[in-house]
C-alpha cells in the first residue's frame, strides 16, 4: 500500500475508536509533518456505536467529502460480543447472523465506493483484549469472536484486490506486554492508538518514528487543537443522530424538527446517568444549525495548517542551505 497522492481527500469509516479522533489525528499529523506539500486532506467518519450499518446509512454524507480514499475500520460492535454471556439455545444463531450482516455490509461499501472510484482501505477491527488484566472481567471468547471478523476482512480484501491494515493481529501481538487499552477491554487507550496510527503508517511503507513499549507515546502536536475541536463538535452531531435516530426515518427529518426530538431528549432525561448522552444533546441543539459552517472552518483550519507547515518547512531549508 503506497503514501496518500497528492492533493487526496481521505475519510476515516468506524466506530468509537475511530470517532475518537486519535490515531486518525496521528496520521494527519504525520503527514503534516512529512508531507506537508502533499497536502491531504483528513476526515472522521467515526460514529460511538458504528457499524456496517450506520456507515451505510450515512454513506451520502460521507460521499459528500468527495473522498479518493476510503478507510474502513468497523466490527467491534457488529460482532454482538455482549451475546457471549447469554445462556440460550438461540445465541450461536445470533452470533452467526451478525458475522454475515457484517460481511454483507462491508461488502456493500465496498461496492458503493468502487462505483465511484473510490478507492478502499479495509482495516481489521481492533481486538477485543480479553487477556488484558485491568481489574475488570472481561468477556470470555470475544477475543476469538473479534479474529473471526478479521479473518472476514482479510478474505475480502482478497476478494476485491483492496490493501488491508492489520489492527488485530498488530494489537493482538502486543497488549500483552503493553499497556494498550482501557478497563472495558474494549478501546484502545493513548498508547493503544499510537500503535495503529504506527500499524497504518508502516502498511503505507513510511518510515515511522519507534515508540518504546511502556513510554507514554509521543503527542499529537498542539497545533491540531483546534482542528481536532471543530472535528469532535461536527462528528457529536452524527453520534447523537444514531443514537437518538438509528436507521429510522426520522434522519430525513428537516432540522427544526430534529432539533425538537433532541430538546425533548433532554427535557425526559432520557439519558439518565450517562452524562456524555446530555453532553452531546446539548452540543447538538447549538451546533445542527450551523453544520456547514463547521465543516468549513475545518476545510479552512486544514488549509492553515498545511500553509505554516509548508512555510516552516522552506524556512528550515532555507536555513540549512544559508
Amino acid at each position: 500500500m503506497e503514501a496518500f497522492r497528492k492533493d487526496s481527500s481521505v475519510v476515516f469509516i468506524g466506530d468509537s475508536i475511530t470517532y475518537a479522533n486519535n490515531f486518525v489525528s496521528r496520521i494527519f499529523a504525520y503527514y503534516l509533518e512529512n508531507f506537508p506539500g502533499l497536502h491531504v486532506r483528513f476526515a472522521n467518519a467515526g460514529i460511538s456505536g458504528g457499524t456496517a450499518a450506520s456507515a451505510l446509512l450515512y454513506l451520502d454524507e460521507t460521499l459528500a467529502e468527495k473522498p479518493d480514499y476510503a478507510v474502513i475500520t468497523l466490527g467491534v460492535n457488529d460482532s454482538e460480543f455482549y451475546r457471549l454471556t447469554e445462556e440460550s439455545p438461540e445465541r450461536n444463531a445470533a452470533l452467526e447472523r451478525a458475522l454475515e450482516r457484517y460481511s454483507d455490509g462491508i461488502e456493500k461499501l465496498i461496492c458503493e465506493f468502487e462505483r465511484r472510484n473510490v478507492m478502499c482501505i479495509l482495516c481489521t477491527p481492533a481486538p477485543y483484549a480479553e487477556f488484558y488484566e485491568t481489574g475488570k472481567k472481561p468477556c470470555r471468547g470475544a477475543h476469538a469472536l473479534l479474529l473471526m471478523y478479521a479473518e472476514r476482512i482479510r478474505a475480502l480484501a482478497v476478494r476485491h484486490c483492496l490493501p488491508v491494515v492489520d489492527f488485530h493481529a498488530n494489537l493482538s501481538e502486543l497488549y500483552l506486554d503493553e499497556r494498550l487499552y482501557l478497563s472495558d477491554h474494549i478501546h484502545p487507550n493513548n498508547a493503544g492508538q499510537a500503535r495503529m496510527a504506527e500499524c497504518f503508517l508502516k502498511a503505507q511503507g513510511l518510515p515511522v518514528r519507534r515508540i518504546i513499549p511502556g513510554e507514554e507515546p509521543f503527542a499529537v502536536p498542539s497545533c491540531l487543537g483546534k482542528w481536532k475541536f471543530l472535528v469532535r463538535r461536527y462528528r457529536m452531531l452524527y453520534d447523537l443522530e444514531w443514537l437518538l435516530f438509528g436507521t429510522n426515518d426520522k434522519k430525513s427529518l428537516d432540522i427544526a424538527s430534529k432539533l425538537k426530538i433532541v430538546r425533548s431528549y433532554l427535557d425526559d432525561k432520557g439519558y439518565g446517568d450517562f452524562m456524555y448522552y446530555k453532553t452531546i444533546a446539548k452540543a447538538y441543539i447549538e451546533n445542527k444549525p450551523r453544520e456547514a459552517e463547521l465543516k468549513r472552518n475545518i476545510e479552512i483550519e486544514t488549509d492553515r495548517l498545511y500553509h505554516s507547515a509548508c512555510a516552516q518547512k522552506q524556512e528550515r531549508s532555507a536555513n540549512v542551505c544559508g
